[in-house]
């Protein structure tokens, strides 16, 4: 009779410990995800600024490429994660985002 409840014990254990590791992935994702929104703020003018004013031809190959796609895919993961929080979590992240 003891087995049954050692093995849903550690069933649930296994359960939790994905849980948190999925919790802080998505965590450092997020974090990752602002970063890289801030950092783009910065770099895409700069960028575009060397491009046009100073003639920097990689610049601007750099500005129109790779970091327009990775604006973009920011972005759509940006979007993604608001829709998350609103529609599966079903927490007030968008009240608070639009509201204040």
């Amino acid at each position: 009779m003891q087995q049954p409840s050692i093995v849903s014990y550690s069933l649930s254990q296994r359960f939790l410990h994905w849980a948190v590791a999925l919790l802080i992935f998505f965590n450092l994702a997020a974090r990752l995800a602002h970063a890289g929104l801030y950092i783009l703020i910065f770099a895409m003018p700069l960028s575009g600024i060397a491009a046009y004013y100073f003639g920097i031809d990689p610049a601007g190959s750099f500005h129109a490429g790779v970091l327009k796609i990775i604006l973009w895919a920011l972005i759509a993961a940006h979007v993604a994660g608001a829709l998350v929080h609103q529609f599966y979590w079903k927490s007030n992240v968008l009240r608070r985002m639009t509201l204040g």
